[in-house]
């Protein structure tokens, strides 16, 4: 029996653990073409949601997909992930996800800004609360040496992936983004005029997945 390609085998899994059908065979356009229905597989890869799927970059893709497919549960533990802030003068912190059952959106002081952390880089449990505290530091004053605007934030409060982390304004996308990878961030949240995006770079490029602003 003829074995499956290496890439046929990585976007097979990536199908299955997304809960997708799979095509009539392992004929790497035809399973491209069912990954391409799939915002979320399209993040996984490194394409964005008006694009076609690369046809020309296999060993790439291959990879994409066997990185995404071994972290799945990280990966969609940004997606589902509690989020908390405390913006000034608020009585208690807003609670928030970027993913989940249609309700009102939460009222933030502001409509745009990025969640960064130095927590844990590399998406890895660092394990050392101290480090990471120190790290935060070394963000914070980075982020008063530019002179922006920061509020306290956590990233899954109450769980073992709680980080520390802030809630800044006045960054566009691509600078917050910059701020993350200097951080060794695998991922950073960015909330653009209420539309909540989780950026991260996959197969050498910037990409953004756009979930659904929930207040919890």
């Amino acid at each position: 029996m003829r074995s499956v390609p290496v890439l046929s085998t990585a976007l097979i899994n990536l199908l299955r653990l997304d809960g997708r059908s799979m095509p009539d065979s392992p004929d790497r356009v035809e399973l491209l073409e069912r990954v391409a229905e799939s915002r979320w597989l399209r993040f996984a890869l490194g394409v964005t949601a008006d694009e076609p799927m690369p046809m020309n970059d296999d060993a790439a893709i291959a990879v994409a997909a066997d990185d995404f497919g071994r972290d799945w549960q990280s990966w969609m533990g940004y997606r589902r992930s509690l989020i908390e802030l405390s913006p000034p003068g608020a009585t208690a912190p807003v609670k928030f996800r970027i993913e989940g059952a249609a309700a009102a959106p939460p009222e933030f002081p502001a409509s745009t800004f990025a969640i960064l952390t130095a927590w844990n880089p590399g998406g890895v449990e660092r394990g050392n609360p101290a480090l990471n505290r120190r790290a935060n530091e070394r963000l914070a004053a980075h982020l008063d040496a530019r002179m922006v605007e920061r509020w306290p934030a956590i990233n899954a409060p109450g769980s073992r992936w709680r980080e520390e982390s802030f809630a800044v304004l006045g960054l566009d996308l691509d600078e917050a983004w910059r701020m993350g990878e200097a951080f060794q961030q695998r991922a950073i949240y960015y909330i653009d005029r209420g539309k909540p995006l989780l950026v991260a770079r996959r197969r050498g490029r910037v990409v953004k997945w756009e979930g659904t602003l929930c207040a919890a």
